[in-house]
């Protein structure tokens, strides 16, 4: 609807949740997920506006993890209108797969502390500590 207010990400509230909370590779074999979600805290619809890209579309749902030898930042475009239209009160949710490294994936994530934050469009999360393995 036209009548819908267009709004900025800051609008929104982002949170992190890790499941399981200190994944180990005793748990689910090391497998674990950062799920970032964004809120409407209002009591009316919006439209969240994002920020141009040059990648043709722009950023959605994103995370950021620091560690000792690594930093990842990965995110989804939007390619639906759908994804930036907030019902009053509503929240939508992505969730990121990751693997501890091992035999089965060298390339996952080694045990150790990581700094993480989520984000949607260009409003971020404070950051969060979690510790990963073994």
């Amino acid at each position: 609807s036209p009548t819908v207010p267009h709004v900025l990400p800051t609008a929104l509230s982002v949170n992190l949740r890790v499941a399981p909370v200190r994944p180990t590779s005793d748990t689910d074999d090391g497998w674990f997920t950062l799920t970032v979600e964004a809120k409407n805290g209002r009591s009316t619809a919006v439209v969240i506006d994002l920020p141009p890209s040059v990648a043709g579309s722009d950023r959605g749902f994103a995370f950021d993890i620091v560690g000792p030898l690594v930093a990842y930042r990965r995110s989804v475009r939007v390619v639906d209108d759908l994804v930036t239209y907030f019902p009053a009160g509503a929240s939508k949710r992505y969730v990121f797969d990751f693997q501890l490294a091992g035999t089965e994936n060298p390339a996952g994530l080694v045990p150790g502390t990581y700094s993480v934050r989520v984000g949607f469009g260009d409003h971020w999360s404070g950051w969060s500590t979690i510790t990963v393995g073994p």
